[in-house]
């Protein structure tokens, strides 16, 4: 086959699922936590799974179309019964690597997380970790996703074509978007440029303003382009803390508590003073996004490290019948006995992995034949979603919508997205002819390059 003609039948369909790969449906019947599992499995496909923010005001939005007087108080699909403990990081995609980790000697301990509230007890301690109680306060880190990756970007740009001023402009980002445009480095800029039309050519506002500072809180300039970003805001003695409340703070200012070991590491070059601190100083310590997260799974089996407990939550330990997650009149979660009768929220998972090997071209007709596509990723909790399928692949990378053609040189997503969003792992060179995306199964499931004549991968699909 000519590969102009292969461009033009998979590009030739357009299979949008409106930039979401799960649908959250609200049922106002009320059921016992048990009892709404069952239904949704039998008519969607399980309770509600909530992997971020985003997908809290999705809830939200689902509840209150049905109910506009919605006020909380529904099932979603966690419950206390993983066997294990878990440490997880606060921020969604970023993965614990014990391999990785930086206890103290001696920590973790069975004085902190194990004998108060299990979850949210991990701190930074004179450049190491240490588990505590959480309910202790503290100051804390904050971390500013600008458009750093942790694999990806953690931001998406977007071009506004309506003409506003600055502070009109401002107040319209915030209101639909995060904030105006903040540019940490020089790929930064390319994508700020590619998000733009091809021959846009007139002026348009970013985040910045004299005294030369950024719009989004907590991000610092440095005209000399700063190469790792100054991605962190670190709260003061007027600001501290305990972790739940500092999680909260940092998610409704910023993007999360600091995650991972790269952000540490990055934290640690550009604050030394705050990182090389003794125990006995008062800069320490510090709130990180570790928590320790030893018996709440979702219902549908998925990873996901996102937690959105209301204060006091949850109350296992005073309530042993307070098993299960609900939301709250103020959006965040509580437990309660999952034998009283709720409404409830089911999802509709609308990518499946398939067990197949296949070439790509393969793969692509399989899931037009079966489903409706293969998958495209155009955003960080996309991204999050397939990963979670990938994970259990029975082959090391798994096939995505991602295709090179080399007739009009440039990368596609087969549902007819621009590739704007990008994951693509290291060492990642060389465009031919033959190229199509695949995703890692296993350490940060990035994204890589590779000749589907002579690879034959499981494949993802969207329905």
């Amino acid at each position: 086959m000519q590969w102009s003609l292969l461009v033009l039948i998979v590009m030739g369909q357009c299979s949008s699922i409106g930039g979401q790969l799960c649908d959250y449906h609200f049922i106002g019947d009320k059921k016992t936590w048990k009892e709404a599992q069952d239904y949704c499995r039998e008519n969607h496909t399980d309770l509600a799974t909530v992997s971020n923010q985003t997908d809290m005001k999705r809830l939200h939005d689902a509840a209150t179309a049905k109910y506009p007087q919605y006020q909380g108080g529904a099932w979603i699909g966690l419950k206390k019964n993983t066997p294990n403990i878990v440490w997880r990081w606060s921020l969604p995609g970023v993965e614990f690597n014990e391999s990785e980790s930086e206890w103290s000697p001696g920590q973790p301990d069975t004085k902190g997380c194990v004998n108060s509230r299990l979850d949210n007890c991990v701190r930074m301690n004179g450049g190491t970790w240490d588990d505590f109680f959480s309910s202790t306060t503290y100051k804390f880190i904050c971390y500013d996703g600008q458009c750093s990756s942790i694999g990806g970007q953690l931001c998406d740009y977007h071009f506004i074509r309506y003409e506003k001023t600055w502070k009109e402009a401002k107040d319209y980002c915030k209101k639909n978007h995060t904030d105006l445009a903040t540019v940490s480095n020089q790929t930064d800029m390319k994508r700020l440029l590619d998000s733009t039309t091809e021959h846009y050519q007139d002026g348009a506002w970013i985040g910045l303003q004299r005294d030369w500072r950024w719009s989004q809180s907590g991000v610092e300039f440095n005209d000399k382009h700063n190469k790792t970003g100054k991605t962190f805001y670190i709260s003061d003695d007027n600001n501290m803390k305990n972790w739940t409340e500092a999680q909260r703070y940092c998610r409704d200012n910023h993007t999360d508590l600091i995650s991972g070991v790269k952000q540490l590491e990055d934290f640690k070059r550009q604050h030394q003073n705050y990182a090389t601190c003794q125990k006995t100083s008062d800069t320490c310590p510090f709130w990180i996004g570790l928590f320790r997260d030893s018996d709440w799974s979702w219902s549908d089996g998925n990873n996901f490290s996102f937690r959105s407990w209301d204060n006091a939550e949850p109350k296992d330990k005073q309530d042993p019948k307070k098993l299960c997650a609900m939301t709250t009149s103020n959006g965040n979660w509580s437990s309660a006995d999952c034998n009283e009768t709720k409404p409830f929220f089911c999802y509709d998972d609308s990518v499946i992995l398939i067990k197949k090997n296949m070439t790509w071209v393969d793969a692509l007709y399989y899931c037009r034949d079966h489903y409706r596509d293969l998958v495209s990723i155009t955003n960080q909790g996309e991204q999050l979603w397939v990963q979670e399928r990938a994970k259990t692949a029975s082959t090391p990378y798994v096939w995505l919508g991602l295709r090179y053609t080399c007739t009009l040189d440039f990368w596609f997503w087969v549902t007819d997205e621009t590739v704007l969003y990008k994951n693509w792992g290291p060492d990642q060179s060389g465009d031919d002819c033959n190229m199509s995306g695949a995703m890692d199964r296993e350490g940060m499931h990035q994204w890589v390059k590779k000749d589907d004549d002579e690879n034959k991968f499981n494949f993802i699909c969207s329905k």
